[in-house]
């Protein structure tokens, strides 16, 4: 991962603010696939380890609930009298089991509650609709590949919601090139529009990784601690495109560290309120089928 990442005394603070609650678990999805229990026990043994303070919410495809209620009511009172953060993940086709999530919610007050729904990528001028459906919860507008980027946020930000982008999948092509991610991240800084990244981001550091476990052909990989710093240079320094891709493609920490509250990078100092700020208005979270990997990225780079 290259050397260990500058976290001095006080710089701890200044990486959770950056960092905190920013894995959103999809263990059910690709590569992982894992069944719904399986997942299920490995995001309650997350939440209860060291690097808890880094997960956030549940990711479960919309035409699953149902499942997830039968599993809720089989599990421990331990684990399930905590309160369950939870992402629903509506694919285009079940875009009509939306009242499904407020029925949910409804029938576990308190102990588990969907807070966002991720909404696969659908017309533009279909997005006002479907968020007036959805109010109250936070909801993310996938984006497509290649799609006019201005296009889409218009609406999303008309609608105060945020947008999601795809940073990687199960095949090379899968993977947007640095261009198009800081396309991304520099119109959503622009236009004022949260947003949240999922696939290919189990890597805090740009570099080439195997696709899959079954597959070890190498692939150039963003990495989330990448365009977490990149998301902080946009909001709090109006970073320009050269500053936003270079903190996209560094490989190494050697340009960056933690100190004294703050994040630097280069000559720009970014400090630990700027850091929160970035994370509720701009770079929200990512979700990842895997936590164990981004986890042991952070600790082989001194982060704990």
């Amino acid at each position: 991962m290259g050397s260990a990442l500058n976290t001095r005394a006080g710089g701890a603070s200044a990486v959770h603010g950056l960092l905190e609650s920013v894995v959103d678990y999809a263990g059910m999805f690709p590569p992982a696939n894992l069944p719904l229990s399986e997942a299920l026990r490995q995001y309650v043994s997350a939440r209860s380890g060291a690097h808890g303070w880094l997960l956030g919410r549940f990711l479960i495809p919309l035409k699953r609930l149902a499942d997830l209620e039968d599993s809720l009511w089989s599990m421990p009172a331990t684990d399930a009298g905590a309160r369950w953060p939870l992402g629903a993940i509506a694919a285009r086709a079940a875009v009509g089991q939306l009242d499904a999530i407020a029925a949910f919610n409804e029938r576990w007050t308190g102990l588990a509650s969907v807070e966002a729904v991720e909404i696969a990528p659908v017309p533009p001028s279909e997005i006002g609709a479907i968020a007036k459906r959805l109010e109250g919860l936070e909801m993310f507008f996938e984006v497509p590949a290649g799609a006019a980027i201005d296009t889409y946020l218009e609406p999303v930000a008309a609608a105060r919601a945020g947008a999601k982008i795809r940073t990687g999948g199960i095949t090379p092509d899968a993977f947007p090139d640095t261009d198009a991610l800081a396309s991304f991240v520099l119109a959503c800084g622009r236009i004022r529009v949260p947003f949240k990244a999922t696939a290919g981001l189990h890597h805090a550091l740009r570099g080439r990784y195997p696709l899959t476990p079954e597959d070890d052909t190498p692939v150039a990989m963003h990495g989330f601690l990448n365009l977490s710093v990149a998301a902080a240079l946009v909001h709090a320094t109006q970073a320009s495109p050269r500053e936003t891709r270079a903190a996209l493609d560094a490989s190494s920490t050697e340009s960056f560290g933690f100190s004294d509250d703050a994040l630097h990078w280069g000559d720009r100092t970014i400090g630990g309120a700027e850091l929160v700020e970035t994370r509720r208005c701009l770079f929200r979270a990512f979700g990842s089928c895997s936590f164990a990997e981004p986890v042991a990225d952070l600790e082989a780079g001194g982060i704990r």
